[in-house]
């Protein structure tokens, strides 16, 4: 606070020493204010800060894009600061081949001290229908117990093409926990372009549809800008049982003690909290798991490329069936049978 002191002027001459009182009180008010103008451009410009979290599959990660810099999440970063002003820290864990649970699972172990304003969810393409609604409101809620505050995105993915039993169940969740539903399958059918324009593979958008996803996305982020958020109320589970997933711990890889054959030994004190699958595959005493297992262990051990390829290959001998990643690529690809067809014909000739 500033109070300036205006004395009467004295006789004898005494109006000219206040003048110049007066001047040097003038000139060190303006001072002062523009000091605090400046400050404020200094802040201003700065911008602020708003840490963004994407968890999801392939899609979510950018798969598709021929280079990192195409990503569609990577455009909202250089959009957020020349629009806004807004210096928007990104952290992915989106991880390709992953289901709903896989997030649950990610969410749950990221670390506690880094809090989020706003999170995207993107899952739906690799998840099995019959459980979907159970592991897909276990992301949820888990976003809901880590970071109670921030604004909660769904993405309806553009390979579903159209509005599916399981993006029928992400719109319902959404409602539910007042998530804003980004509706990339909408915006595939109004962009002017075909599906196949903007996804070579079939699934994963290629640059032109990752621009796609970058304005449908930045559009909702605009639109969380301007309006005023309203505090939100605690929420109950649609689904009670998914609160049972609240306790959670997480163990990495090297915790456990390999014994051989892919099947990996620890000791904890509550083994009734653990989620885990544990095959042997000797053979004569154990089948492999199935595909659909095979993918759900290599989710539960967060294993790398390298890991699940061995897994999968190690899992194919004892079936005797095709990998599960091949296969499930192919099942995907249908495209790529006639070029194994090709393939063989010319080792036949």
């Amino acid at each position: 606070t500033l109070s300036l002191l205006f004395v009467p002027p004295a006789k004898d001459g005494g109006m000219e020493i206040n003048m110049k009182g007066r001047k040097r009180i003038v000139a060190l008010a303006i001072l002062f204010f523009m000091t605090i103008l400046i400050s404020a451009i200094f802040i201003l410009n700065r911008g602020k800060t708003v840490n963004l979290l994407i968890v999801g599959d392939s899609i979510g990660e950018g798969a598709g894009a021929t280079v990192p810099a195409n990503k569609w999440y990577k455009y909202l970063i250089s959009y957020m600061k020349e629009e806004h002003n807004v210096n928007l820290k990104v952290t992915n864990v989106s991880l390709g081949g992953n289901s709903s649970f896989a997030g649950y699972a990610q969410v749950m172990r990221l670390d506690n001290k880094e809090d989020y304003d706003w999170v995207i969810v993107c899952y739906g393409q690799n998840d099995q229908e019959e459980d979907f609604a159970f592991y897909y409101e276990s992301l949820l809620r888990s976003i809901y117990w880590k970071y109670p505050n921030s604004q909660l995105m769904t993405i309806l993915e553009s390979s579903q093409k159209t509005y599916t039993e399981k993006i029928k169940t992400i719109q319902q969740l959404s409602e539910h926990y007042d998530a804003i539903v980004i509706d990339t399958i909408e915006a595939f059918e109004q962009s002017g372009y075909t599906y196949e324009e903007l996804c070579d593979d079939g699934t994963h958008p290629n640059d032109l549809g990752q621009r796609v996803y970058f304005d449908v996305v930045k559009d909702t982020l605009n639109n969380i800008l301007s309006e005023k958020r309203e505090s939100s109320e605690y929420v109950e589970a649609l689904n009670p049982e998914v609160d049972k997933m609240q306790q959670f711990t997480y163990y990495k890889l090297s915790q456990f003690q390999e014994q051989g054959n892919l099947t990996y030994q620890i000791e904890v004190d509550n083994p009734g909290d653990i989620w885990g699958m544990d095959y042997d595959i000797i053979s004569g005493k154990a089948s492999p798991p199935p595909p659909k297992l095979q993918f759900k262990s290599m989710e539960i051990l967060n294993a790398d490329k390298e890991t699940c390829t061995t897994f999968f290959d190690l899992a194919a001998r004892g079936r005797n069936e095709i990998p599960a990643d091949v296969a499930s690529w192919m099942n995907t690809h249908p495209g790529v049978i006639n070029n194994i067809r090709r393939s063989m014909k010319k080792q036949i000739i």
